[in-house]
């Protein structure tokens, strides 16, 4: 049985139990509303802009919250195989991203990726949250492995939050497939590349083209991210998971 419209009166209510920082049970009996359609209301007000403020389970809603859109290109699956090769990241209200990527006389002088390693650490620690995609299975821990390996200070349990867009597309869309490329395809959203391996295999030897095009690759992947993250951001509740 469906329950009836909501009121500008109820809607008063809503607004001043909400603004009194009310538990949702005492609005449950206020409204005589089930707390799924007190919860529907909340988020529907605060984008109409009659309800003002973010409770305590909205908490990544909050203005000042940094959130950074990560990801990493690698010349190995593994990290112990392979250095990285760039970073880049782009942080929500910042027009363009920052990156940063593996120069070849690094490779020459085997510091390898220790620089960039570090400045993507350092990057990492001015966000409260960041966002990958599949990053929880293999952009952190590989960062992390190179940064153990390197002698470098990864952020510990409890430092910032971590959210995998991946695991929130695969329960809450039904695409053929989950990758990012097939769930921007159907967004609409553009900027998805598609590397050419041969221009990989030469960046892993230092080649400053192929290292370049690497990069612009990995920029367009936060750009998409990003916009991927705001799709389907009002369709999930996002929770306080650790790095």
């Amino acid at each position: 049985m469906s329950q009836p419209k909501w009121s500008d009166d109820d809607k008063k209510v809503l607004t001043r139990l909400y603004t009194a920082k009310a538990p949702r049970q005492n609005m449950v009996l206020a409204l005589g509303r089930s707390y799924k359609a007190i919860d529907s209301m909340i988020y529907r007000g605060q984008e109409e802009g009659w309800l003002k403020g973010v409770p305590k389970e909205f908490w990544w809603k909050q203005e000042g919250l940094i959130i950074g859109f990560l990801d990493i290109e690698t010349s190995n699956l593994k990290a112990n195989a392979g250095p990285m090769l760039s970073w880049a990241m782009k942080v929500r209200g910042e027009k363009e991203p920052r990156h940063d990527i593996i120069r070849k006389e690094e490779m020459l002088d085997k510091s390898y990726d220790k620089r960039i390693v570090q400045s993507c650490i350092d990057n990492i620690r001015e966000m409260d949250a960041i966002v990958t995609y599949f990053g929880s299975r293999f952009d952190v821990p590989f960062l992390r492995t190179r940064a153990i390996g390197l002698g470098l200070d990864f952020p510990k349990y409890g430092e910032l939050f971590h959210w995998d867009l991946f695991y929130q597309a695969r329960s809450k869309l039904l695409t053929h497939r989950k990758s990012l490329d097939a769930i921007t395809a159907f967004f609409g959203i553009e900027g998805k590349t598609h590397l050419d391996m041969e221009v990989w295999f030469d960046a892993r030897f230092g080649d400053k083209d192929a290292l370049d095009y690497v990069l612009d690759h990995n920029l367009a992947d936060v750009d998409i991210l990003e916009k991927a993250f705001d799709k389907l951001e009002p369709y999930s509740k996002w929770t306080r998971t650790s790095i």
